[in-house]
């Protein structure tokens, strides 16, 4: 693998180094420009999988300062803190994680300390810092593998958490030595993959799965031999606490006993001190995620219900209370269904949240009683009403929330329990994106932060003191580095002239794009679902010069949830916002939205029709429909069809041709028409239950060109939809890969004979009859072909014909045209994929850097281009109107999309391409520190060398010799990414410099 990347490199900076900066036909458009630094304080995803109910959002608080993760575009994610000034908000420290790519999450307060986790790409540690570059190091408490912690909670000033990687709960006090064992989960207990720690009266709680027992509650007070299961309340099954909530000295938590109903738990960590609380009304705790406990004084509130028809009620329990007993506060909305009250939150001893009142989500507040339990205001009736998951904060006595509406999109609101007083702080991005108001936290002084963007700058940090003039973005963070926009699904649009793609943005979310290849010809389809959610369209085809595809659209009659009502509706487009529709048609929208287990599995398109085949697997059923786009056009062709088979669907002129099971002829092929009448199995070509299992589906010459198990063997067969024009390919062949077409051929790989193995096969548009094109590797060993790919008259793939190993080759259908195109040392250790023709040029990636190919030795190369100096992760090589498009990621704009024209004049060749490859050279390599770096870079170099700087552009900055050892002054330089290219050898570097 090393040889085969220094062959690369070595083509790719020779021919760098002789032809400069020059060559920049492939360029980026980057979608989503938009600099982000992205505030933040991930801990839901803790270990393996996802805990909604631990999840935190807000910044980490240590006398009045927060501490969170952000990006500044050079050093990567890192810890930042910030006392809501400009000059208060910095980066701790430059911690030295081995990756730019590393992450910082979990941020916790503790003691007088915060604590995170970093991890960089082999495993996550834990760190610890006192707000100081000085004071911030690692707590590395294996040597050979990483702890992987998670559940970072504060005990009285210790922090416990969870060391993944070994199944043990650890306790530090911020130094090594103080950094110890609690508990070996599996040794001690049995148990294992604790949840939920819970600080309660300086003990921790938290819930584990034992070998004998399902998941319950445990205690510890920190000494080795201390912990144990608090008690065994649904033995063997588990009682499956959730909702974990100290108050007044004792834990509250939500369990099943075994009743399948969730009641209120109470305990002091003892057998004896944990009990169910007194519940005359039956009432079961309300456990959809992102409901809460939340304690005022000694009283523990939550969301309960009777039953699922009789709404949510406003429940208290109070730990002073003799009786034990749960009360009723209110039945906010009777008779509607139950898990809707969300976000109780105690802010200044009143208690704010919302609840669905059967047409919109409303702002609530209470004092505890019944008669002081209101409606606060509806803000936007019968609209959509969005209160972000988890973002209440208490500023002061100050309800301070995430709001969406229509016409604003999330903005931040406050409220001070009044109608009149809960209103929209400040608009700080105009127009239904909003600014996307998130992680409110409240930091003392009357000061609060949160992430937000006003449409120029990225999502960065801003802070409010609940006034308009006081709300502003304390500092943009990050003004180099742009963020991602994921593209996908790249489509020819209909007529081919422009591409298609799905791809996400910070304004209008994931949403149809087309391009002509050019920036300015780069832009929105349309914006389906109206803001910065996204319709996240898919299973895009052409049918009739129009592109149809399937999105998430707002369901305006949908008012039983309290979020963002979506369903999937069939859209057609011409790649104009005014000709995009969404098409009305319920008969298919009930089947497809019919629910959570039910996906449209694939959708094509014949000369006139949409088919879809629609997976319920919720019943492992699957119902093959059509639609020509109107109502009376769109019905189901079959039903009830067994979808845990495997399913092949391909279309050929008008016809669709697919696989389906049936219990008398199994596995077989079946043809559609587009009416009832004309859907049905074609051939039971292998009689029996077995069924022919066909597969490989390819249009070619009019006909459905297979391959079936016709008693012996997966043979190349064709049909054109009827019985008798069903049949094996003459000149019987086993068929072992797919068909691809080129030169009025179809190509695939195949065997006939004993003596000969596996090798390229050709079907002739003319007389239809399968022939051996070449016996590459000659006897019965098999050329291993793999990576077909068709052009206009040639095919391209990888074949070892014994002699020379795995190469790329080349064949027009004749034996002499048949040939290997260049010899390329160790390409069998090398990794080589994504094959795109574009006319009868071939593109392909080999280990991570762009090629082509025109059929000739000195037409493959490494394409030379300087916009694809620092790309990696290439893929999804697509061809449209003479131009190649690709995804890819760059340091400075993130995962987009790229283009360029393919003609040779937009694409220089290498010269002495093949002896470059063979007469290959060590690269003279060279180190660069610090990275990043303030004033100066060494430079070492293995021999003299000529070093220059140079500009994200690729312009050269400065250039100077180096023996051996250099050192560059970039005292004068801006903060940002520069590269330092070694032009002896053509070798780059990326570098930041910081301020």
């Amino acid at each position: 693998m090393k040889k085969i990347y220094i062959i690369i490199l070595s083509v790719f900076t020779i021919a760098y180094a002789g032809n400069a900066i020059q060559a920049q036909n492939f360029h980026v458009l980057d979608i989503n420009n938009s600099k982000d630094a992205h505030p933040s304080n991930y801990s839901i995803y803790d270990y393996i999988t996802p805990d909604f109910l631990f999840g935190k959002y807000q910044y980490a608080v240590l006398n009045n300062i927060a501490y969170f993760a952000a990006s500044d575009g050079i050093h990567g994610i890192k810890l930042w803190r910030s006392d809501g000034t400009r000059e208060g908000t910095f980066m701790v420290e430059e911690i030295n994680t081995g990756s730019s790519l590393s992450s910082i999450n979990r941020i916790t307060a503790s003691g007088n300390k915060i604590y995170f986790t970093v991890d960089n790409g082999s495993g996550s540690e834990l760190y610890v810092s006192d707000g100081t570059g000085q004071g911030t190091s690692i707590l590395k408490i294996f040597p050979d593998f990483p702890s992987v912690p998670s559940y970072l909670t504060d005990v009285n000033g210790a922090l416990y958490f969870y060391a993944g990687s070994t199944n043990q709960i650890w306790k530090s006090d911020g130094t090594v030595s103080g950094t110890t064992m609690v508990c070996d989960l599996y040794s001690e207990i049995g148990g294992y993959s604790p949840t939920l720690l819970t600080n309660a009266n300086g003990r921790l709680f938290f819930v584990a799965q034992s070998f004998f027992d399902g998941n319950e509650i445990y205690t510890t007070d920190g000494v080795p031999g201390s912990t144990h299961m608090v008690k065994d309340i649904n033995p063997y099954a588990g009682s499956e606490p959730t909702q974990l909530t100290p108050v007044n000295g004792l834990l509250c938590f939500a369990a099943d006993d075994g009743s399948g109903q969730r009641q209120l738990w109470v305990s002091d960590g003892t057998d004896a001190g944990t009990y169910k609380a007194n519940n005359p009304n039956n009432i079961i705790v309300d456990n959809w995620y992102g409901i809460t406990f939340t304690v005022k004084d000694e009283t523990v509130y939550f969301s309960g219900n009777i039953n699922d028809n009789d709404g949510s009620h406003f429940c208290a329990y109070n730990t002073a209370d003799a009786a034990n007993t749960i009360n009723i506060i209110k039945n906010i909305n009777p008779g509607f269904f139950s898990n809707n009250l969300y976000n109780i939150t105690n802010v200044g001893g009143t208690l704010f949240f919302t609840v669905f009142n059967g047409k919109d989500q409303v702002l609530w507040k209470s004092d505890g009683t019944e008669a002081g339990t209101m409606q606060v205001r509806n803000i936007n009736p019968g609209g959509r009403n969005i209160y972000l998951y988890k973002d209440f904060a208490d500023a002061n006595g100050t309800l301070l929330f995430s709001f969406y509406d229509d016409a604003h999109g999330y903005e931040i609101w406050k409220s001070n329990g009044t109608e009149a007083g809960t209103i929209m702080i400040k608009d700080i991005s105009a127009g239904p994106s909003g600014s996307r108001a998130d992680n409110i936290t409240y930091i003392g002084n009357s000061v609060s932060l949160f992430e937000a963007t006003d449409g120029k700058n990225g999502l960065e940090l801003w802070r409010t003191d609940g006034t308009p003039d006081g709300t502003f973005m304390v500092k943009n963070i990050n003004k180099s580095v742009s963020s991602s926009s994921f593209p996908s699904a790249l489509t020819q649009n209909a007529d081919s002239s422009k591409l298609l793609f799905v791809a996400n943005d910070l304004k209008y979310g994931q949403e149809l794009c087309i391009t002509d290849g050019s920036q300015e010809g780069t832009h929105l389809v349309k914006d389906l679902l109206k803001g910065s959610f996204g319709s996240s369209p898919y299973h895009i085809v052409n049918m009739n010069n129009e592109t149809y595809f399937l999105a998430n659209i707002i369901d305006t009659a949908n008012h039983t949830t309290s979020d963002v009502s979506v369903i999937t509706k069939l859209c057609k487009t011409k790649g104009t916002p005014a000709t995009t529709k969404i098409l009305s048609l319920p008969s298919l929208e009930s089947i497809i939205n019919e629910n959570a287990l039910t996906e449209v599995y694939w959708m094509g398109a014949s000369s006139d029709l949409l088919y879809l085949y629609i997976i319920n697997h919720a019943t492992n059923e699957a119902e093959l429909w059509r639609s020509d786009g109107t109502k009376a056009g769109t019905f189901p062709l079959k039903q009830n069809m067994y979808a845990y088979y495997a399913v092949n669907l391909k279309t050929v002129g008008d016809k669709l041709f697919f696989t389906d099971y049936d219990f008398t002829y199994g596995y077989e092929l079946f043809v559609s028409n587009g009416t009832i009448a004309g859907t049905g199995i074609v051939r039971d070509i292998a009689p029996g239950a077995n069924g022919s299992n066909p597969s490989n589906f390819s249009s070619f010459n009019g006909q459905l060109y297979f391959t079936a198990d016709i008693g012996y063997g997966p043979f190349a067969c064709s049909s054109n939809g009827t019985l008798a024009g069903t049949n094996p390919v003459k000149a019987l062949i086993i068929a072992t890969s797919p068909f691809v077409e080129a030169n009025n051929k179809l190509f695939f790989t195949g065997s006939r004979t004993v003596g000969r193995g596996t090798e390229l096969y050709a079907i002739d548009k003319i007389n239809n009859i399968a022939y051996l094109v070449k016996d590459i590797y000659r006897g019965p060993a098999s050329s291993g072909i793999y990576n077909l790919a068709g052009g206009d008259s040639l095919i391209y793939f990888t074949a070892d014909d014994g002699i020379h190993g795995p190469q790329l080759w080349k064949s027009d259908g004749t034996k002499q045209s048949t040939k290997i195109l260049l010899t390329i040392p160790d390409l069998s250790n090398a990794y080589i994929a994504d094959f795109t023709t574009v006319h009868n040029k071939l593109f392909f990636t080999l280990n991570g850097g762009l090629w082509q190919s025109d059929g000739t030795n000195a037409g493959t190369h490494i394409i030379d281009d300087a916009n694809l100096l620092n790309v990696t992760s290439l893929s999804n090589l697509t061809a449209f109107n003479s131009k190649l498009a690709f995804t890819a990621f760059e340091p400075s704009t993130g995962y987009e999309l790229y283009v360029g024209d393919v003609e040779d004049k937009f694409i220089p060749a290498v010269s002495n391409a093949e002896s470059i490859l063979k007469n290959t050279t060590a690269l003279n390599s060279f180190t660069v520190y610090p990275n990043p770096a303030k004033d100066v870079i060494n430079v070492h170099t293995n021999s003299t060398a000529i070093i220059s700087l140079m500009d994200q552009q690729g312009r050269t900055i400065f250039t100077k010799p180096v023996d051996k050892i250099g050192v560059i002054d970039v005292s004068k330089l801006p903060a940002g990414v520069y590269y330092l290219k070694n032009n002896t050898t053509g070798e780059t570097q990326k570098v930041a410099v910081a301020r």
